[in-house]
């Protein structure tokens, strides 16, 4: 990992149109450090999965072209994985975002926090910090 947690400045707060936790309720993600953002919007973000869901294929492509938006818009260099997780404020699939350098989290809380509000998503997006390679441990 680069950085250390003394790099995030930004707050768990509600903003304008999103909220900030550092936290999942419920020890989801085992202890690991995380930054949820939780848009205010009312689109939600594409589900998918369940036996015979028609939509199953198309629904999935849409959440992870959405999620690989995300990574772009966070603009964090250390992202090195994009994946559908679980949630840990709202429900159904969330948008993950595995971070390796602390000193990446505020940038991308900002970038993602303004795309949230300016798409007008409800949903969750997940960062979670973790070292690349074989270090790391889940």
């Amino acid at each position: 990992m680069a950085g250390c947690p003394s790099d995030v400045h930004v707050q768990p707060s509600s903003y304008d149109g999103y909220d900030v936790h550092f936290d999942c309720p419920g020890g989801k993600y085992g202890g690991m450090p995380v930054v949820v953002l939780r848009g205010h919007g009312t689109k939600e973000l594409p589900q998918f999965g369940g036996k015979g869901h028609p939509l199953g294929p198309e629904l999935e492509k849409q959440f992870f072209s959405l999620a690989e938006e995300a990574r772009r818009v966070a603009d964090a260099p250390s992202i090195h994985h994009v994946a559908g997780v679980p949630p840990c404020r709202t429900t159904g699939w969330v948008i993950g975002l595995e971070l390796s350098d602390y000193r990446d989290v505020d940038a991308a809380v900002r970038n993602l926090g303004t795309w949230l509000v300016r798409e007008g998503l409800g949903g969750e997006v997940v960062l979670w910090l973790l070292p690349v390679g074989p270090e790391r441990h889940l």
